[in-house]
């Protein structure tokens, strides 16, 4: 700790959070569940000439916020830039959160994916003005019928609209996606009526597509050569053979991982206990291969790595040995190993979010220029579809609007990456 420059505390009730800029002018923290610091678990998150300053805040866990610690940092560079990053303690991960700018007219592009759910009756009518049970495979903010709400593990009930549909966009810039899992459902009568579980995962179908495109491409030469829909070369540089034997060989172990651990995105470490409470074992004990807090910094220094792979890291239920149930495991979890900056790197990715969140450093790795190739351009009919639904969306922002009184707490959408299928 001889070289930190500045240092400031987040506190919360016993979880508290010692954030440092060192004489290089990275961030990072020390993060503690029990105010020991001593024991806390450190990580960079922001590198050199990225924070010029910074704000950060904490909670512990709460009934209104999903029952996981949060994170939040605000920063900015020297020429401005603003940032938003928010962390849950479940996964560990931090997500880019946008800055919402609430209008009457104007719409407000977000970077997005969809999930539409639409209940109806036993005479196909929908269920006007109910309520659904949904529970989130990891705590993430999101926009419910253009109002802001939270999912989480334990769920909650969420409104339907009079059409009988629940429309969430979730902000992110990753292919990683929480699965949502419909258990309950109210009528106008308020009466509970209990369904068989519904399931969706909206990165199944990007991951189904990746697979099934790359595996047109014979070897490294054949992929270098690639072309988009329009002809132009797909990679504006020249990755090397190895780089991209390396990129197809992790995204076929990616693909078979993602079809192996649970579809409710539950972690397929260990069964018995919630992944919030793994995490807290893991700072615990110092099982950093366990945390996902460094994993931005993977992201922001992604051209600065020098050597990865993706393999399976066998059976680590011995590591919870405090945990109930820790001996009932549900088989093999993969990792992620990368040499970055002299340092090895391992993290446990034993979730499909986290499957998901390796696909992208891997895209990021060969400059974005895989996901270009895997995503379909849409037809007429389609996109004209898109655009009447993002017209009804816009409306129906408009009026929730006006009926909360025009109090900021909507906002219009007229940008999603419809990365899940309705």
């Amino acid at each position: 700790m001889n070289n930190i420059r500045s240092l400031r505390v987040a506190q919360d009730g016993k979880y508290s959070t010692a954030w440092f800029t060192n004489i290089r002018g990275e961030l990072g923290y020390i993060r503690t569940q029990n105010n020991d610091f001593s024991r806390g678990q450190r990580a960079l998150i922001l590198p050199e000439n990225r924070v010029r300053s910074f704000a950060v805040c904490t909670s512990s866990p709460s009934v209104s916020n999903g029952n996981v610690a949060w994170q939040m940092l605000v920063s900015n560079d020297s020429l401005g830039k603003l940032q938003l990053l928010q962390q849950a303690s479940d996964t560990g991960i931090w997500k880019p959160e946008p800055f919402y700018v609430p209008s009457n007219t104007d719409n407000y592009e977000v970077e997005s994916y969809t999930i539409t759910f639409r209940v109806q009756d036993n005479e196909a009518m929908p269920v006007s003005a109910g309520r659904a049970f949904i529970a989130s495979a990891s705590a993430v903010e999101a926009t419910l019928n253009g109002l802001s709400c939270t999912l989480t593990p334990d769920g909650d009930w969420y409104d339907m609209d009079d059409s009988g549909s629940l429309d969430f966009i979730v902000p992110t810039k990753s292919l990683g996606a929480q699965s949502l899992t419909m258990s309950k459902v109210k009528g106008n009568s308020g009466e509970i009526i209990q369904i068989d579980p519904l399931i969706h995962d909206p990165s199944a179908k990007p991951i189904k597509e990746m697979h099934e495109k790359l595996a047109s491409f014979k070897d490294a030469d054949h992929l270098r050569k690639a072309k988009t829909k329009l002809g132009q070369p797909l990679f504006s540089n020249s990755p090397g053979t190895a780089d991209l034997s390396g990129a197809l060989a992790c995204f076929n172990t990616l693909k078979a991982a993602h079809a192996s651990l649970p579809r409710d995105g539950s972690s397929g470490l260990v069964k018995g206990f919630k992944r919030a409470e793994a995490v807290a074992e893991a700072v615990n004990i110092g099982a950093q291969e366990l945390l996902m807090d460094a994993w931005q910094w993977m992201k922001e220094k992604v051209h600065q790595a020098v050597d990865w792979v993706v393999d399976t890291a066998g059976d680590l239920s011995s590591l919870f040995p405090s945990l109930p149930e820790a001996n009932e495991t549900s088989g093999k979890v993969w990792k992620f190993v990368c040499t970055l900056g002299g340092q090895v790197w391992h993290f446990t990715l034993d979730c499909v979010e986290k499957i998901c969140e390796a696909a992208t450093w891997v895209n990021s790795f060969l400059d974005k220029s895989l996901f270009q190739a895997l995503r379909s351009e849409p037809g007429l009919g389609e996109d004209q579809s898109r655009m009447a639904e993002a017209e009804r969306f816009r409306r129906l922002c408009l009026q929730l609007g006006r009926h909360q009184g025009n109090q900021g707490h909507y906002f219009n959408f007229n940008h999603c990456e419809y990365w899940s299928s309705k």
